[in-house]
């Protein structure tokens, strides 16, 4: 299939293709609320910054992802395109792209400190199963004020924005690159250097200033979200994760804890109770059956404060 009319395709119904998709010649296809199949097998072909897939509805681009790199070349006003490799099961996945970052997810104020003005969503075609690295792309004109050498990839994880800690984009001119690994769930994704705290708690002006990434660093990480003690905190080390993790507490009296691991989709994985002292290091070695993603650590003691810290668990 080949898109050779100097302009765009508008696409009035699901599209799926067997072969190739040729965006040559100034070709562009305009999802509007429909999808794109790529069926197995299928590839595209001369895709670039003005030759690519426009998500301008709600409809996606869908491509078989395995382990070898997947570029999906989207865009809504700019090319923004994704590029996923699956180390899990082989699925499809859906992608698409739009042109702002609300504070709650899909809905909410436009974030305008700190980020990309983009929100990239992406859905596999069978739930479970999926170890996805992903990629994002953006131009420096897409940005609200992002500090590009202190970002991180985020996700939106029903409740909030989170994501690892920052690291510098890759930069080409114009153009950055940002990535996260170890992705097993799926929602919204987008790029932010807001120090890893839930976006939803950033200024919504534009007289602020700051940016997003990837992996989480192997140093320990003291960030607590939503630390709601002016007294107490928690350190969560070493991050990534391999085998078990070390809490450090900082409490000034002895209290209990309760611990509790979910996925980024709020499914629990583990819950237990934990009497901390001040200064003392709470080890738990119980998380080789983790599969590999991203995850977030909840800590609530007795007086009420609670600590929420995300990390990845790898594999060796």
């Amino acid at each position: 299939m080949g898109v050779d009319n100097g302009h765009a395709l508008l696409v009035e119904s699901d599209l799926a293709v067997d072969n190739q998709l040729d965006l040559n010649y100034n070709g562009r296809i305009e999802l509007n609320s429909n999808q794109l199949r790529m069926n197995t097998g299928a590839s595209i072909a001369h895709y670039d910054a003005t030759h690519y897939i426009q998500t301008n509805g709600v409809g996606g681009l869908q491509q078989e992802v395995g382990i070898l790199d997947v570029i999906f070349p989207i865009g809504k006003s700019s090319y923004n395109p994704v590029t996923l490799n699956n180390f899990g099961i082989l699925d499809h996945f859906q992608v698409r792209v739009e042109d702002v970052i609300y504070d709650n997810g899909t809905t909410g104020k436009p974030i305008t400190a700190d980020v990309v003005n983009r929100t990239w969503y992406m859905e596999e075609q069978v739930v479970g199963g999926a170890d996805v690295d992903i990629l994002l792309q953006w131009n420096t004109a897409d940005e609200w004020s992002l500090d590009r050498n202190n970002c991180q990839v985020v996700q939106w994880s029903g409740s909030q924005w989170m994501g690892p800690a920052g690291t510098a984009a890759t930069t080409v001119g114009n153009v950055h690159q940002q990535s996260i690994t170890g992705i097993s769930s799926f929602s919204q994704f987008g790029v932010s250097s807001a120090a890893a705290n839930p976006l939803k708690n950033l200024p919504q002006d534009n007289n602020h200033s700051n940016n997003a990434q990837s992996d989480l660093q192997e140093a320990p990480s003291n960030i607590s979200l939503e630390n709601t003690s002016a007294v107490a905190s928690m350190t969560l080390f070493p991050n990534p994760v391999l085998e078990g993790i070390n809490l450090r507490f900082e409490v000034p009296t002895s209290t209990v804890a309760t611990i509790r691991i979910y996925s980024m989709d709020g499914r629990p994985y583990l819950e237990q109770e934990q009497v901390v002292d001040p200064g003392q290091v709470v080890q738990i070695q119980t998380l080789t059956h983790l599969p590999a993603g991203a995850y977030v650590l909840q800590a609530v003691l007795e007086d009420g404060s609670s600590f929420q810290q995300p990390f990845v668990k790898a594999n060796r």
